[in-house]
């Protein structure tokens, strides 16, 4: 469910960071996990993030970052490098 408290958000914001990744669990819509990564530009600053939802019938958290984080991951370093181009 959507986190409300302020400070619960900042340290989810805060792990996010340390991880280099965020992950919900029925945040967006009950039954749904997502996980999340930064597209940054070619200075490193954070312009953008790419998000994968899939329902938790189908994968667990742990099959989530083994199997998933790392497509994401390669699918942002692909538009950090389109991007690098034109930006």
């Amino acid at each position: 469910f959507t986190i409300a408290d302020r400070s619960a958000l900042l340290s989810v914001i805060r792990q996010g960071r340390v991880n280099g990744y965020c992950e919900a669990e029925s945040q967006l819509e009950v039954g749904i996990l997502s996980i999340a990564v930064p597209v940054r530009d070619r200075n490193g600053a954070m312009i953008a993030a790419i998000n994968m939802g899939v329902p938790s019938t189908r994968h667990d958290k742990a099959s989530l970052k083994r199997d998933l984080l790392p497509i994401l991951r390669e699918a942002a370093a692909e538009i950090e490098f389109a991007l690098s181009k034109r930006l």
